[in-house]
């Protein structure tokens, strides 16, 4: 058998040729092992779901359902390790036929421990359990692990969150004994210190169905991502789980303390409650955003989706949407948005939303750019934007994305003639060129350089010599990386986009993120409204789930995501390190304030909050994927900023 490598930055295959051939060895005695493992498992699932018959039929028949699907696959693969001398690619086969069973194997033994827990629980038709924001939970149950259903269960949802904060958490629905039909929900504000309220509210999660993607995902199905507000009521089959995403916006002007409330449910003649719990910081989120992000929204999907629906108000029910997610309306490619056409109210608006990054105008699609005709738009957009209060450090020039040496002669020609004629405005580039213009007059022309997330801990050198030299490293994810890298893919875990945008880039200090497309979905012309099973089509780019969008289309406006909540969940956790940073430089300037026992021990516990533990994030590819790290760590950087602010320091 021949194999070849694969580069899954240009999604082809190498030449065989140059790299040689593997050859393999017998593989049968290897299968003959697997699907005996497989069959041993088999046997204890089918024991296992024997077992909770008895007291959830319906819960076992779908888990038996589950196991023909897993016994047909093992039948094959006996079939092939029987024979005395079967085809390499007969082996091969029955051993991914192997290792599928025994995936759907463990799942439905995970399932009967569920069920088992549940029962176990008391007489009732439907447990309820919370979960984290950072875990997707599964449509089947036997896709979950029995911690998360169980553990949780009959547990108060916690939140904790600074004033001017988004926070989120979940309520998990699991029937236990039979299909629930019509089941709905409510919530009372939280009540908090001296009688004072925070609403709440809650979206439906919505699940959608993946086909193989070209990297390697748990299984292909239905994945959770929209969170639809469209929703008022749901049907919830046995195996199935249906968790609810409970938001809350802390007011800016809320009174620090604790607030309590709950969400009820209401099922089949049958009423449940969830606590919940708030904890209210006595800080603010920033309103300036302290890490800058260059992105690309696609506002022509809008009225492509919406037709004659689609008016001033609308647009700006995304926009809005966009900015209240810390994310910018920007277009580094033009594609749809572009910043030469934006009226100055528009961009008054804009930049008054907290948007920190402009495109200009994307450079590089043609040889010659800068041509007196050219330059005549760009000197009016800029004059527009000066006009809107926009500064000159939050204007780019974007381009020459991803190219590689074969362009390099074009980009100095003409990033030198763009610095001569603008030297006040900064020009950005994802160019794959790993010395970062070190080598030639690059090193002063370009402002910035946006390389992918590996290269900042492949090129550690390059880039500390490119920021002495006064120039900016910022970076970005697309289709790549992959795995053992953190990205944000539908069937990715959740914690990740939550890692990425928060504590890694605390970590390695990147001076900003880029992301090609917020809103890429060429195959949906309808938007969403079903549900919880949607129909929409995950594929963005190529076929890739979720790669260059966040959110989708709803009846009445965006369809935030898991993924963009955690997304913002981690800028917010940026936050938290700059604010604790500013109070602890304070602190050090402040002589004496600094010698006293109080602010010795703040500041001394500030400096260890202020950096990223191993267990949370140890590289870029070993990094936690257990949500009470993220919230142990953010915990302690946030009494950290409570110990500085009451010793008398104050929030900038």
């Amino acid at each position: 058998m021949q194999c070849s490598s694969w580069s899954p930055v240009k999604s082809s295959f190498h030449d065989t040729s140059q790299f040689g051939y593997l050859a393999l060895p017998n593989l049968r005695g290897p299968l003959k092992a697997q699907v005996t493992k497989a069959r041993e498992q088999y046997q204890l699932a089918t024991q296992q779901v024997e077992a909770i018959a008895t007291v959830t039929a319906v819960g076992a028949q779908r888990l038996e359902d589950k196991l023909h699907q897993a016994e047909a696959a093992l039948a094959t693969a006996e079939k092939v390790a029987g024979q005395k001398q079967p085809a390499v690619q007969e082996i091969i086969v029955a051993e991914t036929q192997t290792q599928a069973a025994l995936k759907e194997i463990a799942a439905v033994r995970q399932g009967a421990k569920v069920y088992q827990a549940l029962t176990r629980q008391g007489d009732r038709e439907y447990a309820l359990a919370v979960a984290s924001s950072m875990t997707k939970v599964h449509r089947e149950v036997a896709r979950n692990s029995p911690a998360l259903l169980t553990e949780a269960a009959d547990k108060p949802l916690q939140l904790d969150g600074a004033r001017g904060e988004y926070v989120h958490g979940q309520v998990v629905i699991v029937p236990v004994e039979q299909d629930m039909t019509g089941l709905t929900w409510s919530a009372e504000p939280l009540r908090g210190p001296e009688g004072t309220t925070i609403p709440l509210s809650i979206r439906v999660v919505g699940y959608l169905k993946t086909e193989k993607p070209p990297y390697e995902v748990d299984f292909v199905g239905w994945w959770p991502d929209p969170l639809l507000s469209h929703l008022a009521t749901v049907d919830v089959p046995v195996g199935a789980c249906q968790p609810l995403w409970v938001t809350v916006a802390i007011p800016r002007e809320a009174r620090p303390g604790m607030y309590e409330g709950q969400v009820q449910i209401s099922a089949a003649g049958s009423d449940q409650a969830v606590p919940v719990q708030l904890r209210v910081r006595s800080f603010e989120i920033p309103k300036t955003r302290h890490l800058r992000v260059a992105d690309c929204y696609k506002e022509n999907v809008g009225p492509e989706l919406y037709g004659e629906a689609w008016n001033d108000k609308l647009k700006w029910r995304f926009r809005q949407f966009i900015l209240n997610h810390r994310l910018n309306v920007d277009g580094i490619y033009n594609w749809g948005l572009d910043m030469g056409k934006e009226p100055v109210e528009d961009l008054k608006r804009l930049w008054a939303g907290g948007q920190n990054f402009f495109t200009i105008v994307y450079v590089g699609d043609k040889e010659i750019v800068v041509t007196p005709e050219w330059c005549e738009k760009v000197d009016a957009t800029i004059q527009r934007a000066h006009e809107a209060g926009i500064p000159d450090e939050a204007l780019w020039f974007y381009g020459y994305d991803e190219v590689g040496e074969e362009r390099r002669a074009e980009m100095i020609t003409n990033s030198k003639e763009l610095k001569e004629r603008y030297p006040q405005i900064g020009i950005m580039t994802t160019a794959v060129f790993p010395d970062l213009g070190a080598r030639d007059e690059l090193a002063q022309t370009i402002d910035a350089w946006v390389p992918q997330t590996p290269i900042y801990e492949k090129y550690k050198g390059t880039i500390a010599a490119t920021r002495a030299r006064g120039k900016e490293v910022w970076w970005y994810i697309c289709n790549g990386p992959q795995h053992p890298y953190a990205n944000w893919f539908v069937e990715y875990p959740a914690i990740e986009a939550r890692l990425l945008m928060g504590m890694m880039a605390w970590k390695y200090q990147p001076d900003g993120f880029l992301h090609y497309a917020l809103n890429l979905s060429p195959k949906n012309d309808k938007v969403i409204d079903d549900g919880p099973l949607c129909r929409w089509d995950p594929t963005s780019w190529q076929s890739y789930n979720g790669d260059g969008c966040l959110f989708y289309y709803g009846i009445d406006g965006p369809v935030s995501t898991i993924r963009l909540e955690n997304i913002t969940d981690g800028l917010e956790d940026y936050e938290y390190f700059w604010v604790l940073r500013d109070l602890t430089d304070k602190l050090r300037h402040n002589d004496a304030l600094r010698h006293t026992r109080q602010g010795t021990l703040a500041l001394r516990a500030a400096r260890r909050c202020l950096e990223v533990p191993p267990s949370t994030v140890e590289t870029l590819t070993s990094f936690t994927q257990d949500p009470t790290e993220v919230e142990r760590v953010r915990s302690a950087v946030a009494d950290a900023i409570e110990g500085l602010l009451s010793l008398g320091l104050e929030q900038s």
